[in-house]
């Protein structure tokens, strides 16, 4: 392990070397604050330091800090080496952002002891530093495994829902009732699967960070009339009062068109799947002074306090409603909100 030494007592430094290099460890000295720290801002920096309190140039306590506000690089674990030993001191060394400290003068074994913790620490955040780069490259396949399954799944669903399309049309040969309602059934069930489809398309691009915006002003009004209109069936199928709230004039935006349909659309088949009939949700848009704010709103039981927390989580799904044409994915409310 690579472990930097800042003191200016040059005894002191000799014999902290001495007792680093016996460890097997590749040592770095200096005896000035303001070297230690151009050492520690490096991005291969040492990951255990063991700095002096008084040091020319700079502090150790403004050693500390400096490294502390690094943003990027491993963590650096630091041992504080002081004659200070009033509680004060050492708070303040601590608070600075030393993880650990060791009074003057110290013994060998003190000075072993206090590096081990350091030096099991590092290796501990070694670990999980691997585990972790595992886990993201397994996510990494996953994320191109859905969307590549996804992708291919779109065309066979399309032609299923055709054929489907077609025979209820009655262009395959006479249809009787019994079929008409199995078929519709199918036609509703590829419809579902088209939508978790594209859910899990719009997911994987989430989070692989490849979603496109398509810019462009838009009038919001326009978006929450169609959205509406596109729900109007649903909602009286339900005898569900599906409202449009815009005040009479434009209100322009710059936005993405399909996505803000697309977000619309999540909010209102959810709240579709929890209001109970005789019940209304109300589609809007309105402008202020400093903002435009787009709503949803229904008059739906809510969501219980306790899954509040998970509302925008990947497949968080609370009270589902069983039946047809009303079972979601748990996805909507995680792509509005990315």
């Amino acid at each position: 392990m690579r472990v930097l030494v800042a003191e200016d007592d040059p005894i002191c430094r000799r014999i902290i070397e001495s007792a680093m290099s016996r460890r097997g460890n590749e040592v770095t000295v200096t005896g000035n604050g303001k070297e230690a720290w151009e050492i520690l801002s490096r991005d291969d920096a040492p990951l255990l330091a063991l700095i002096d309190w008084m040091m020319p140039g700079m502090d150790g306590i403004d050693v500390c800090r400096k490294v502390r506000e690094k943003k990027n690089g491993a963590y650096i674990y630091i041992i504080l080496i002081t004659a200070k030993s009033g509680v004060d001191d050492m708070t303040k060394g601590l608070y600075s952002g030393a993880d650990d400290y060791i009074i003057k003068p110290f013994n060998a074994r003190e000075l072993h002891a206090r590096v081990r913790v350091g030096e099991r620490l590092i290796n501990i955040q070694n670990q999980l530093m691997v585990n972790l780069n595992k886990l993201k490259e397994l996510d990494g396949l996953k994320t191109e495994f859905v969307s590549t399954v996804s992708h291919e799944l779109r065309t066979p669903i399309a032609i299923v829902k055709q054929a489907i399309s077609l025979c209820l049309d009655g262009l395959a040969g006479d249809v009787t009732e019994k079929q008409s309602e199995l078929l519709k059934d199918a036609l509703e069930n590829s419809e579902r699967l088209g939508r978790l489809v594209t859910d899990l398309l719009d997911v994987s691009k989430l989070e692989a960070g490849k979603i496109r915006l398509r810019r462009n002003y838009v009038d919001m009004c326009d978006v929450v009339r169609k959205v509406v209109k596109a729900f109007d069936y649903q909602a009286k199928e339900k005898n569900i009062t599906l409202l449009a709230s815009v005040p009479d004039h434009e209100i322009k935006m710059f936005v993405d068109t399909d996505k803000m349909v697309q977000i619309y659309q999540n909010l209102v088949s959810n709240a579709l799947r929890f209001t109970e009939p005789g019940g209304t949700i109300t589609v809007g848009v309105q402008d202020g002074e400093d903002e435009i704010s787009c709503s949803v709103s229904d008059t739906g039981k809510g969501i219980a306090k306790e899954n509040q927390r998970q509302l925008f989580s990947k497949f968080a799904q609370f009270g589902r409603v069983e039946g047809p044409g009303y079972k979601g994915t748990g996805l909507g409310l995680f792509i509005v909100k990315g």
